[in-house]
């Protein structure tokens, strides 16, 4: 069974030596007797643990697949390395540093760094038993062969700080994806001298055949970068001029998530269903007004949408929902910690590449694996998925204790079957509702289409909860639209209220305290982005994922029992903010083929929406959180608190942690004159962990692949946000904001109405505010453009981006 990469034990593999440079350096100043300026060198001298990340080299010792970086407590996953190791693969957006040594003052040449050619990075296939059969041979990790070359400028860009070299990709890497990343002596220093290999580089860099070095470990790696370089010469490039090269692979992102829809849907007993709608009797108006909506305008919209209720049962959970054996009330009180908050998703079974590789090594019996499940077949590493193996009185062994979701082994394991909440309002065909609607110049409705109302699947914001949806439903109404919402995992009704005296203990609603400051008094966004635990943030990212999945399953299953409500053919997703981003990976997943696995036939479209319609989203997620104006001083406020951070100064400082603990107490300003000067290195050395941790539920990801299904999109942008920024490349992070994901999702600029099969684009509204598109207090003009935009585009099968107001909408440049 292959492994990702080489299983080179790097201590010892890598220790290959040379004449060291620092001593052949400092010998001819003794010749000379004068200061000579040593060479500056790639940094790589991996037997100290030196060498530039991300990098295969990293999967040594690998036993699932996973990444295996160095760590003091592997169980720590608040650690952002011990939450990495749980991935299949490195991000496929993140910008990522070279180092390079030099000698004083000497920096890298900043106009060289940023020139063509200096960095070359390949699309590569390697080798292994479940490469390509013409790579089947080539030993496991060995580059096999080059596919192609990005392109400087398009794929990437490079720049330089000082004595590092910045690789920032342009568009998202492909998943699960082989790179050969290479620097070339184009690469100049500030003395106007080439950049130059490091003796370990040049000395594994030899030709293995005519120079081989002395051990087996060295030999080893010697071979790894002969393939690269033999791989990348094949391809046509002069392989002379390179200074280093390195292999990486990137994660999987949808694998998880697409098997879930597959399991949600291949048995009748546990396939999520939604229950017919069970009317309120009142209107969307009157529950508005209940809120405190007093705006007649409103009022007079929301009044043609009926309010009513209903469950949707069968929901799989995958995180550990918070009771009494998991968290303890106590220790929440106190340390605002427990378990459950915690958790993350976890495999079903134990990973193939465990299984067959214990086999391989002789410490499971085949016979072991097949009493244990009887379908697996030990030359199909797919048979295996879901396997757990047991002992002789069925219980299990515990051969992979970590159960990490990875492109081998993407079958998650659900620790309960919940039943939602769901909030559902439906046009109002009344004489009064079509009498809003003719004042408006709509035509009258007057009865629901025979197949049932089209519906639009609205997600509401982070800290929020899905009857802020409600501000919407009279707009979707209008054009004759159903809205159904759900709270996101721990928002609104999804809390944990453990003693039942109104009070959620547990809730990330924080944005619904003014609504109700009793129920929501401990709520805390920060439940639902971990920067504790990156690990359960991307997986409440991949839950809310999964639980609207679940949502647009139930459509279909409605419609067997009570035909007629809504129509399963015409459903439509939105979201506002978190709800934009959920909106954005939910669609991806949901509109891949659903391939039977049995028959390889292509099943039912359950999954697939109409017509997408995310709401000011962003992607790059970590840099969105962290540079963020609302979130960002969060983030920062939790981030100095900790333990963590406070090592970084007194690392940074040469403080002991008693002497700044001494200073914050004696000059509070002096302290925090420290703690600004480190924080923005900090904070980006945390952007990278946790936007690699959080890839596989993060938009980046998931819009290469809306973008190639050709369904409708429309998105809105506010020009401005502060809440969700439009982009962070002044941060070097040019994939990360609203800007880069409506580049991912090739979405061109839209300041005039559009029509066509689909009319697809973005409109940048100005003067309005982050969540214009609920709440009219920035402008009420922008609030009534973007809610008609939004349900004329889902009316009209997204046939029609109509701009009525333009006074509000950015010219395209």
């Amino acid at each position: 069974m292959r492994k990702l990469i080489i299983t080179l034990a790097v201590a010892s593999a890598l220790a290959v030596t040379g004449c060291d440079d620092e001593s052949l350096d400092d010998a001819r100043n003794d010749a000379a007797g004068t200061p000579v300026i040593n060479a500056s060198k790639i940094s790589y001298d991996p037997a100290n643990g030196v060498l530039p990340v991300p990098n295969d080299l990293l999967y040594t010792d690998t036993t699932d697949g996973t990444l295996n970086i160095p760590v003091t407590d592997p169980s720590d996953l608040s650690n952002p390395q011990v939450a990495i190791n749980a991935l299949d693969g490195w991000s496929t957006n993140q910008p990522f540093v070279i180092n390079v040594i030099t000698d004083g003052d000497v920096t890298l040449d900043p106009a060289s760094a940023a020139a063509p050619g200096v960095v070359r990075i390949y699309e590569t296939v390697f080798g292994g038993p479940l490469a390509p059969p013409e790579c089947a041979e080539v030993p496991t990790g060995a580059a096999c062969m080059v596919i192609a070359e990005l392109a400087f400028g398009t794929d990437f860009i490079t720049s330089s700080s000082g004595n590092q070299l910045l690789i920032m990709p342009l568009a998202p890497l492909k998943a699960k994806t082989g790179y050969l990343i290479t620097t070339t002596s184009l690469l100049m220093d500030s003395e106007s001298r080439p950049v130059q290999a490091s003796s370990t580089y040049t000395l594994v860099k030899q030709d293995i055949n005519t120079l081989p070095l002395g051990t087996p470990s060295q030999l080893l790696l010697q071979g790894a970068v002969n393939s690269y370089e033999n791989a990348i010469a094949a391809f046509g490039v002069d392989t002379s001029v390179i200074t280093y090269s390195g292999a990486m692979t990137t994660q999987s992102i949808e694998d998880v998530s697409a098997l879930n829809r597959l399991t949600m849907a291949a048995d009748p007993a546990t396939t999520p269903v939604l229950m017919p709608p069970a009317m309120t009797g009142l209107t969307v108006a009157d529950a508005l007004y209940e809120l405190g909506i007093r705006d007649t305008n409103t009022l007079a919209v929301a009044s043609t949408a009926l309010l009513a209720n209903s469950t949707l049962t069968n929901v799989p959970y995958y995180l550990e929902f918070p009771n009494f054996g998991n968290c303890d009330l106590t220790e929440l009180a106190t340390t605002s910690q427990c378990d459950a908050i915690n958790s993350h998703w976890l495999a079903a079974g134990d990973s193939p590449v465990t299984i067959l590789g214990a086999v391989q090594s002789g410490a499971l019996p085949p016979e072991a694996v097949l009493a244990s499940c009887p379908d697996a077949d030990l030359s199909n590493a797919a048979s295996l998925v879901g396997c757990e193996i047991k002992d002789a009185e069925g219980n299990p062994i515990g051969l992979d204790p970590e159960r990490n979701l990875t492109k081998y082994n993407p079958l998650a394991a659900p620790t309960e079957m919940q039943t939602l909440d769901v909030l559902v309002t439906l046009p109002d065909t009344s004489d009064a509702a079509n009498g809003v609607r003719a004042a408006l110049g709509l035509p009258a409705i007057t009865a629901a289409p025979a197949a049932g109302w089209p519906v639009v699947v609205f997600s509401h914001g982070i800290g929020g909860a899905k009857e802020q949806n409600l501000a919407l439903a009279g707009s979707f109404a209008l054009q004759g639209l159903a809205m159904v919402s759900i709270d996101a995992p721990l928002h609104g009704s999804r809390g944990w209220d453990a003693d039942m005296n109104g009070v959620f203990e547990i809730s990330a609603s924080s944005g619904m305290i003014a609504f109700d400051p009793v129920k929501y008094a401990n709520a805390n966004v920060l439940l639902y982005v971990k920067l504790d635990n990156l690990l359960t943030t991307r997986d409440n990212f991949r839950q809310n994922i999964n639980d609207h999945l679940a949502l647009r399953m139930g459509f279909n299953s409605l419609a067997q029992v009570a035909p007629g409500v809504f129509d399963p053919t015409r459903v439509s997703i939105s979201g506002v903010s978190l709800g934009g981003i959920n909106t954005v990976s939910t669609a991806a997943v949901g509109g891949l083929p659903l391939i039977d696995p049995t028959t390889g036939s292509e099943l039912p479209s359950y999954y697939a929406f109409s017509t997408v319609m995310p709401n000011v989203p962003a992607q790059g997620l970590a840099g969105v959180f962290a540079y963020s104006e609302t979130f960002g001083p969060v983030a920062k406020a939790a981030f100095v608190e900790s333990d963590s951070f406070k090592q970084v100064l007194s690392d940074a400082t040469g403080l002991s942690l008693e002497e700044l603990a001494a200073l914050e107490a004696s000059d509070p300003d002096a302290y925090q004159a420290l703690v600004d000067q480190v924080y923005p290195t900090f904070i980006a050395q945390f952007v990278f962990a946790a936007q690699t941790v959080v890839d596989s539920s993060d938009p980046v990801g998931y819009a290469p692949i809306l973008a190639g299904q050709g369904v409708p999109v429309y998105l809105a942008e506010v020009v401005g946000d502060t809440v969700l920024p439009n982009d962070n490349s002044a941060f070097g992070l040019p994939l990360s904001g609203t800007e880069p994901l409506i580049r991912v999702l090739g979405l061109p600029g839209v300041d005039a109405t559009v029509t066509g099969a689909p009319a697809t684009g973005a409109v940048r509204f100005i003067d309005s505010a982050h969540g214009s598109v609920a709440d009219p207090t920035v402008n009420p003009a922008a609030t009534v453009e973007m809610q008609t935009q939004l349900a004329v585009y889902a009316a009209s099968g997204g046939a029609m981006i109509l701009v009525s107001d333009p006074s509000v909408v950015q010219p395209v440049m």
